[in-house]
Formats: C-alpha cells, structure tokens, sequence
C-alpha cells in the first residue's frame, strides 16, 4: 500500500495538459514541490491507458474527475490534507459535491478560491439557491485560501467568520519575463536600467490593476 502524503492536491496541472489560470497556478506550485515527498499532485484530468479514447472530450471531464477522485481516496486512506481549486458558480456546485465525497474519508480540506468572477456569478444566482450552497459548504468545515485579504473579507461575508481563512497569494511563473535571452525582441532595449512591470491578466476591476495604476501614481 502507497504511504498517503501529509498534502494532496488534487487540481489541473501546467499545459500541455490544460490551459488557464487554474493549471498555471497548479503547475506553478508543482514545479516548486515536485520533490518533496510530503506534497502529491493528482490531475482530475489523468486518463489511464485502459479508458476509453472518447474520455477525453470536454463533455466527460467531470465524470473523468469525479471517478480520478474516487480513485484517489480510494488509494489514499490514511487522513492527509487534500486541496481543491474551485472557480464560481457550477464548478463550485461540483466541487461542494467533491468535498462531500472527501469527507466521508475523514481528510482536512482546503478549497482555493481562484476566480474574480466568483462576486458578479455569486449574486446573479438565485437566494435559495445561495443558501443551499452555504450552509453546505459550513457543514463540510473546509478551510477557505484566498489571494488576498481583500477576498478574505469577502468570503467572510458570504460563508462566516467562524469558517477558516488563510491567505493564499497568487502565483505565475516570470521565468519568461526575467530572461531577456527569451526576449530577443526586446534585447535592443537596455531594460536593465529600468524596472520592468508586465501585466498579464484581464483589465478589470476585480484583478487589481487599478489599484495597482493607484499606488504607482503615488510613487
């Protein structure tokens, strides 16, 4: 039997496997505990060689998930803490019903919450369709990581303040960006000599940068 692991991510890895922020951050946390025998990465999206080719369609990831799931518990018995990433409005329905299943075998589960839309889907959905999900997701008492303080406070306001909270900062990789030999369009410039800041991500409210325009305008 496979001695279970003190942390157990259960989440979508770096592309070529998938694309989006979920795998980037997922594989970026990979990359930094690879070798670390106490953190063991499981992908939802792993097809055994004995399934079937048409597993890989969009259509059956969340029964491919679900069954990775089962599979994982069923090989890791021993109580360990498992992390899961949830985005908004389905994807947490489905991952409330994810940890369902991984409290009935007794783990500590740590949901990350990594999507800025979650505020615009939360308040769109219907209000007993809210308060069915909430006083679900109390009973599983699952530990909430946010990538701020700010997203602290508001989950806060949705799920509790006796629920726990711990911050969870955003990660990506800048290997690409600090590496100018990977940028050859811009070796002409001597960017050595000036702070160089790359935004990646949406232009929104809800991802920071206007704070962040805010704070360099003050400096």
């Amino acid at each position: 039997m496979n001695k279970t692991p003190k942390n157990l991510i259960f989440g979508p890895m770096s592309p070529p496997e998938k694309a989006g922020g979920i795998a980037s951050i997922g594989g970026h946390i990979q990359s930094l505990f690879c070798n670390n025998t106490n953190v063991k990465f499981v992908s939802p999206y792993f097809i055994p060689k004995s399934f079937p080719r048409f597993f890989s369609g969009k259509s059956m990831r969340p029964f491919l998930s679900l069954t990775n799931l089962i599979l994982t518990l069923l090989k890791n018995r021993n109580k360990t803490r498992f992390f899961v990433f949830t985005s908004a409005g389905l994807s947490f329905v489905e991952k409330l019903f994810w940890m369902s299943i991984i409290r009935l075998f007794n783990h500590q589960i740590f949901v990350i919450f990594v999507d800025g839309t979650f505020p615009e889907t939360w308040i769109k959905q219907n209000t007993f369709l809210r308060f069915i999900q909430v006083s679900f997701f109390k009973s599983l008492k699952a530990t909430s990581l946010c990538q701020s303080y700010a997203w602290i406070d508001y989950y806060k306001s949705i799920f509790g303040a006796s629920n726990k909270y711990m911050l969870f900062p955003s990660t990506s990789r800048i290997e690409s960006f600090t590496n100018y030999n990977l940028l050859p369009s811009l070796q002409k410039k001597n960017l050595r000599n000036y702070l160089t800041i790359i935004y990646v991500g949406w232009i929104s409210y809800s991802k920071g940068l206007y704070d962040f325009i805010e704070c360099a305008k003050s400096h």
